[in-house]
């Protein structure tokens, strides 16, 4: 995951060099662009896990539990 969060970081300071570079035209979309990027993930992270305890595939914790039973 670092290696994303250094892409992460590379692409906010090339997109901030391109701003004071370019016109208000392009600052704009640039900034919702990356304002709906980086609200969706964290969003649709949110609605993916919302029935996570209703059942299903049972967690690493869960699966990997074994009862000691005794004699």
């Amino acid at each position: 995951m670092g290696g994303s969060v250094y892409f992460a970081v590379l692409v906010a300071v090339i997109m901030f060099v391109l701003a004071i570079l370019m016109s208000p035209l392009f600052i704009i979309p640039a900034v919702i662009v990356l304002l709906v990027g980086a609200f969706s993930a964290p969003l649709l992270a949110a609605i993916g896990r919302g029935g996570r305890d209703s059942g299903g595939t049972p967690s690493t914790s869960d699966a990997s539990y074994e009862p000691v039973q005794q004699p």
